[in-house]
């Protein structure tokens, strides 16, 4: 499927020209493309293998290149790995990642999936959840399948900020948070994650060490679908607000040295 899409890229190339601008049959066809996939952050030390041996073999055996972007998608736990080169190389390149994902698909459980619809969360917007039993009115909910996406408009629910689940079948979810961003999500003396856990009504625990070599942190979030849903878009806005204040201050300080 992949290499049909390739191929159909390299027959239909995106130019400048306007709708209805006859094609110039004499026109070089370009041999190359690039296609971006969506990876897990948890399943990317998979796909890169130790010290980048995975995927210098996949680059090697297919003859694509591979750039595995090095932030996670706004709102998500997704990365971008782009693949480029010819129809053949992509092809066997997406099928040798499709192997490594399969081989280890556990650790993808529990993805929050990317959709660029999704609004970001403004820095302290946090307190819009409001307090009680008040509605919610939001475009966030559930998709099929082993992640979550926010972006489905499905109206309005509930936000409870009591204790409890409110009843339903209690799900466990894990995800791995890096280390550098392990202080924001708890804040000051607990602060930032107890008004998680309070607005969402799920349980969340923090592993004290980290689960592998990358020094990231496990958070295990335990609710209904709904609150556990609720406790990740809260996990990852909080995260976009930090990102976007570390980008923020690194630009100040950049204008700074250039005075």
């Amino acid at each position: 499927a992949f290499s049909l899409i390739a191929q159909t890229l390299l027959e239909n190339p995106i130019t400048s020209s306007p709708p209805g601008t006859p094609v110039n049959p004499l026109r070089p066809v370009a041999q190359t493309t690039s296609i971006r996939l969506l990876i897990s952050h948890n399943l990317m030390g998979t796909l890169i293998g130790r010290q980048g041996l995975k995927i210098k073999q996949i680059q090697d055996a297919s003859g694509a290149r591979m750039v595995a972007s090095k932030e996670m998608l706004p709102q998500s736990t997704e990365r971008t790995v782009e693949v480029q080169g010819s129809i053949d190389a992509i092809r066997i390149a997406i099928s040798e990642i499709g192997k490594c994902l399969v081989e280890d698909w556990e650790r993808g459980v529990g993805t929050v999936l990317y959709n660029p619809a999704a609004p970001r969360m403004a820095s302290g917007s946090m307190g819009n959840f409001g307090t009680g039993s008040s509605g919610l009115r939001s475009n966030y909910t559930s998709r099929t399948g082993n992640g979550t996406d926010f972006t489905s408009n499905q109206g309005q629910y509930r936000a409870r900020t009591e204790g409890g689940f409110g009843g339903g079948d209690l799900r466990t979810q894990e995800i791995s948070i890096p280390a550098d961003m392990v202080g924001c999500i708890i804040g000051k003396g607990g602060s930032k994650i107890s008004e998680i856990r309070r607005l969402s009504g799920s349980k969340i625990s923090i592993a004290k060490t980290p689960h592998d070599e990358t020094g990231e942190r496990m958070f295990t979030i335990v609710g209904t679908p709904e609150a556990n849903e609720k406790a990740l878009y809260l996990l990852y806005g909080q995260l976009e607000v930090e990102k976007d204040k570390r980008l923020n201050m690194t630009g100040d300080h950049m204008e700074e040295e250039g005075m």
